[in-house]
């Protein structure tokens, strides 16, 4: 461990990156760093854990040198496993086994990385692109701009099946959380969905606000309640970061902001009371959200040596999910900095067990039965249901999930929507090589 520290140390000073004052002692903690490439064009980065052996990745796009793959399983000592260029990688995104990536360009390429084998990972598929895309836990991905546009990935992953298309000229990013489609269209507004039905959403509001110049993307509280949205362009005394009360989803109300003059925010996310924000020129922050109309900088480490608003340099993409509270940033020019942090009410430590299936209700049951499920660490997970001979079913969820208490609900039904014959059958919850297993019993 001295070894560790004396080398980030020796970083920190080649680097000249200094890390602010702490307002709480057991702040975010600079770990590990890897600059992969001689390029300084990084981008975007997403984390991902392997379902099998539990090793830890960070994917970084580099614009010029390619998708880097890095081994953070020990996050002091990141290394490098693969670069790929057979791919775009402006922004990224998992699902399972699979990366999907866009080139950040209208109407651009978006493609397909198999990554069973980290080291040895190939192109598999494509899709039209765009700026940028996220997958929601119902297996549907969207990518945006111009407008926005919806694929399924659950039938055919390698080749994601249209569903529909928002058409507008305009467009930058989308986010779903629950049955909420957020489409945030740059300089034209936030159109608010209803996407309960996944293949005909259904607009419900929007927000235009004459002192918002850029809506970039945001992140809903973990309650639903509030939403952080990110402007891009703001230049003080205008807030980088405006909060909206979504009580009423169908009238939204600004009901405060986060303002930093000496930056430019780009991306947020929540977990449990905690924000975190790449910030550009100021490096990532986190704040503590428990009230949401006052957040609080908790902690905040400047990765860039630059200060100023409108200068795209510094913290570019920031993915907080990953184990044991630990954090990926890159950082243009820099590469990827490893953060850990401990963020309490955020990440539930469940006892003696990183995944767990509680008993099922009702049980015995004839239509439709709710499953509760836990996870210790954010990561992708499956939930999924088999027949008493092993036999695939139905997946239930596929895709990154947060850490704590979630459900699903299954309605009896394979994969093709017929009912199943009465008898037992299984659901498994599969995460980071862990598994647990919950016996239901239908019966018609």
């Amino acid at each position: 461990m001295l070894f560790k520290t004396a080398a980030l140390a020796a970083l920190i000073l080649v680097l000249g990156v200094v890390s602010p004052a702490r307002t709480r002692a057991a702040g975010v903690d600079l770990v590990g760093f890897l600059d992969p490439s001689p390029m300084i064009n990084y981008v975007d980065c997403w984390g991902w854990n392997h379902p099998s052996n539990g090793r830890s990745y960070a994917l970084v796009g580099n614009n010029a040198s390619g998708l880097h793959i890095i081994d953070v399983s020990d996050p002091y000592v990141p290394f490098q496993v693969a670069a790929v260029t057979s791919v775009p990688r402006y922004d990224i995104k998992t699902r399972g086994h699979l990366v999907y990536s866009v080139d950040g360009l209208p109407n651009g390429a978006g493609g397909i990385l198999d990554i069973s084998n980290p080291s040895a990972p190939v192109a598999v598929g494509t899709f039209p692109g765009g700026h940028n895309l996220w997958i929601d836990t119902k297996g549907f991905m969207y990518v945006a701009m111009p407008g926005l546009t919806c694929y399924d990935l659950n039938h055919t992953p390698t080749n994601p099946e249209f569903v529909w298309r928002n058409e507008n000229p305009d467009g930058h990013d989308c986010y779903v959380d629950g049955d909420i489609l957020f489409d945030f269209r740059g300089y034209a507004g936030t159109f608010i969905y209803d996407a309960t039905n996944r293949r005909a959403p259904q607009l419900v509001s929007s927000i235009i606000d004459p002192t918002i110049t850029y809506h970039h993307e945001g992140r809903l509280t973990a309650d639903k309640r509030y939403l952080y949205l990110c402007d891009e362009f703001a230049v003080s005394p205008n807030p980088d970061i405006t909060i909206w009360d979504l009580q009423d989803l169908a009238n939204p109300v600004r009901v405060g902001g986060i303002n930093d003059p000496t930056a430019t925010v780009h991306y947020c996310y929540v977990v449990g009371n905690t924000l975190a924000a790449s910030y550009f020129t100021a490096g990532f922050k986190l704040f503590d959200i428990s009230n949401p109309l006052d957040p609080v900088v908790v902690d905040q480490y400047d990765t860039s040596t630059k200060s100023g608003e409108g200068i795209f340099e510094g913290a570019y993409g920031c993915y907080p999910y990953g184990p044991g509270g630990t954090i990926y940033v890159s950082d243009r020019p820099n590469g990827l900095f490893v953060f850990r942090f401990d963020f309490a009410t955020g990440i539930e430590h469940l006892p003696n067990a990183g995944v767990a299936i509680d008993a099922n209700s009702p049980n015995p049951f004839g239509s439709a039965t709710r499953i509760p499920y836990r996870l210790s660490e954010s990561s992708d997970a499956t939930l999924a249901v088999f027949d008493a001979r092993g036999a695939h079913v139905r997946t239930l969820r596929a895709g990154f999930t947060l850490a704590g208490e979630h459900a699903e609900e299954w309605d009896g039904r394979d994969e093709t929507g017929r009912a199943v014959a009465s008898g037992v059958y299984f659901c498994k919850l599969s995460s980071r090589g862990l598994e647990a297993t919950r016996k239901l019993i239908v019966v018609r």
